[in-house]
């Protein structure tokens, strides 16, 4: 690997590592989990998948796609009943592998995937609401919104547009990623000015705890307020192969997006077994599972990675950060955060299957509603079920 290759790799993983953070702790929210849970859990999926997987350049962590496959189950039934559900889940995606079940994954239509994404777009979207509000989710007021409203938007602009870009030689570059512009510079600002700016930092979300990931007890899994019998398992596995399904639908689709980029062939086998595995993993050590991040994967490959190198760095820089600069992350303001998932977000979505089609024909039509679906509901799941439900049906007609 030549050194500009190297280099690109390495911010490119720094500015995931960052935003891996918040939405760690994001998610866990959604959950009604910890700060540190979340951050444990990407600990744990990131590392495995981004050694063992099956493509490159991809990035795995918390996702919006899982927590909201099974968030369910802990208003269904409880909290405690997330770690058997991921378990589970994982379980079914390891299954899922070894049976050759994941290749019908990658025959769903093209137009329906594309309307998942957008709908996983903006799903990611509307969580970046919550930044706007306080701990008590009500919207922020006065002085603090209008900082948060317009450092957001300077945020979103320089992760847009501020790609800094260092030619050494003829054909090699060092690209400098917007989004780490765009943290680095705001956090500095903030930090220098924080007398004249009211505005919430990372801190401000939850105390991070720097510890490293253990595994649970078994009495966590055989509490006494789990019950594992036929009525308990059947309100609970529908979460889990919702997760399993949600879960390698997001990691397949991303995998034939990096093979068309990069010109390789992918593992799908490799890809859903370690991702089963590693949420299997998750589960164990208290986790609320995960699987590869769409968003941040094309944003890896946009900011030039070709490599494991580029998705094994993401990893080790999140955990080192996490262990031992939890100051300097606790003083990321959420504005900057905001900015550079809203980039997340424009990556994530197949926009030109909705404003760019060949024709505005039945399968855009049927991109449209699955988009609606997903969005609405929550749940990829739901939204491909009744994508190629509707397909079907419109082949028919």
């Amino acid at each position: 690997m030549d050194a500009t290759l190297l280099i690109n790799e390495f911010l490119s993983g720094l500015t995931n590592a960052l935003l891996l953070i918040p939405e760690s702790i994001a998610f866990a929210f959604i959950m009604g989990l910890s700060p540190t849970t979340g951050i444990q859990n990407t600990m744990v999926i990131s590392l495995i998948t981004s050694l063992f997987g099956g493509m490159p350049t991809m990035i795995s962590g918390s996702t919006a796609a899982v927590a909201t496959s099974i968030a369910g189950v802990s208003t269904l039934l409880g909290k405690e009943y997330i770690i058997p559900t991921v378990i589970a889940g994982g379980f079914i995606q390891i299954v899922a592998a070894m049976t050759g079940l994941y290749k019908y994954i990658t025959y769903v239509p093209k137009h329906i995937m594309s309307g998942s994404l957008i709908a996983l777009a903006g799903l990611i979207a509307v969580h970046q609401l919550d930044n706007f509000k306080d701990k008590e989710h009500k919207w922020l007021t006065g002085v603090k919104m209008a900082n948060t409203t317009l450092f957001a938007i300077i945020s979103t602009l320089i992760a847009f547009f501020g790609v800094i870009k260092i030619t050494h030689s003829k054909d090699q570059h060092i690209h400098i990623p917007g989004g780490l512009v765009s943290m680095f510079a705001i956090t500095a600002f903030i930090y220098i000015f924080t007398q004249y700016y009211n505005i919430d930092r990372v801190k401000d979300t939850g105390a991070l705890k720097s510890d490293l990931p253990s595994l649970i007890s078994m009495d966590s899994v055989s509490s006494s307020k789990i019950k594992y019998d036929a009525e308990s398992l059947m309100k609970m596995l529908p979460f889990s192969a919702a997760m399993a399904f949600t879960g390698l639908l997001e990691s397949l689709i991303m995998l034939k997006d990096a093979e068309s980029a990069l010109g390789i062939k992918g593992d799908s086998f490799r890809e859903s077994l370690v991702q089963g595995i590693a949420n299997v993993a998750t589960g164990v050590t208290g986790g609320f599972g995960g699987c590869v991040l769409v968003g941040q994967s094309k944003l890896n490959l946009a900011n030039g990675a070709k490599t494991q190198f580029s998705s094994v760095i993401t990893s080790v820089l999140f955990i080192v950060i996490c262990l031992f600069f939890g100051r300097a992350i606790n003083e990321i303001p959420i504005a900057a955060v905001v900015g550079v998932m809203l980039l997340v977000v424009y990556k994530t979505g197949d926009w030109d299957s909705l404003f760019k089609p060949q024709s505005f024909d039945r399968r855009w039509v049927i991109t449209i509603i699955t988009a609606i679906v997903g969005f609405v509901s929550g749940s990829l799941t739901l939204s491909v079920v009744a994508g190629v439900i509707l397909d079907k049906m419109a082949a028919r007609v």
